[in-house]
């Protein structure tokens, strides 16, 4: 399965889009049974995670579509008296030198009383990556939060807002109230983390978050009419370019059971046959895909079977070139 930069940039939505229709000004994160908050301003930034992990610690991931930089913050409970000493020591451990990367720019500082240490990792596998990390670290009775704030790309003239992250982060209390997360994940952030992925044609690493935004999906609707296509499109097409033709077909298949009058639908399913060389089915779904070519959504476009790798083995066949030729 191969389709073209043309159709792949228009069935997924732009991420800075995404993030001006849904701004997260502030998040607040606590843990189960703590009368006790941490909170962030950070705006333009979407949560993509929020969840308490199986080791019981409460983590919370979020990004900036338009400057690349990811936040994350980390409640962590512990059998002793958190202490500031305590966040220096764990700081020592991530800059020693037989770590799993080669650090360089390392450097200590405060922000506002909070330990903070910064360091780049200029590359990963070999390829550079320029990734600036920020940690600070608070320390409150028996919790640890740990703050990460990171750029891959990292230019000097960034640094400013990366730190400003960091130094407005405070400790809110929450005596009376039953607020313990002002920010659930839900599907729409799975979908825009899949989106990303999906933008960067990072296929393979698209699946996991559509899937999950897929499985809350079936649980609950949440997603407008177009996302929730745009959902089933690039998740069927996320597993046929990673070479997963079954999985493909049963996300189309649902989609169809959802939809039956949605043309990508049949489209994909065409591909994912065309690649297991059925011309049967092939071209029973493109006529499908034609047959409902009005319902196409708002901004896309039904892609041209001859543009798509594919079909080639096809192109022999008079009676696939007439049909394909339909596809105007």
């Amino acid at each position: 399965m191969k389709f073209p930069a043309a159709t792949l940039v228009a069935l997924s939505i732009p991420g800075a889009l995404l993030v001006a229709q849904s701004p997260a000004p502030a998040f607040r994160v606590s843990f189960p049974g703590e009368k006790w908050a941490v909170e962030i301003q950070a705006p333009g930034f979407l949560v993509t995670q929020n969840e308490t992990q199986q080791d019981g610690r409460r983590y919370l991931l979020a990004l900036n579509e338009k400057s690349g930089v990811d936040l994350s913050i980390t409640l962590e409970k512990v059998s002793k008296s958190a202490t500031l000493e305590g966040c220096k020591q764990e700081f020592e451990i991530r800059i020693q030198p037989d770590g799993p990367f080669r650090l360089t720019g390392i450097k200590q500082s405060e922000a506002g009383g909070m330990p903070v240490l910064q360091y780049m990792i200029r590359e990963f596998n070999g390829a550079p990556i320029e990734q600036e990390n920020m940690f600070g670290c608070m320390a409150r009775e028996h919790m640890y939060v740990d703050l990460h704030v990171s750029k891959a790309g990292f230019q000097d003239a960034d640094e400013p807002q990366m730190l400003d992250l960091l130094k407005n982060a405070k400790i809110v209390d929450l005596s009376g109230s039953d607020e313990t997360n002002t920010l659930p994940a839900g599907a729409i952030a799975f979908f825009i983390e899949g989106s990303r992925h999906f933008d960067l044609q990072e296929f393979d690493q698209a699946i996991v978050p559509y899937r999950r935004a897929l499985d809350l999906e079936k649980q609950h609707r949440s997603l407008d009419d177009a996302k929730w296509h745009t959902l089933i499109d690039n998740l069927a097409m996320a597993y046929g370019i990673s070479g997963d033709l079954d999985a493909s077909q049963r996300i189309v298949e649902y989609g169809i059971s959802e939809d039956s009058a949605y043309p990508m639908f049949y489209f994909i399913l065409a591909d994912d046959f065309a690649e297991r060389d059925d011309l049967l089915n092939t071209m029973k779904n493109l006529r499908l895909a034609l047959k409902y070519k009005a319902n196409i959504l708002a901004g896309e476009k039904l892609p041209k079977p001859l543009a798509d790798d594919a079909f080639k083995r096809f192109w022999g066949n008079e009676e696939f070139m007439q049909l394909a030729d339909q596809f105007k």
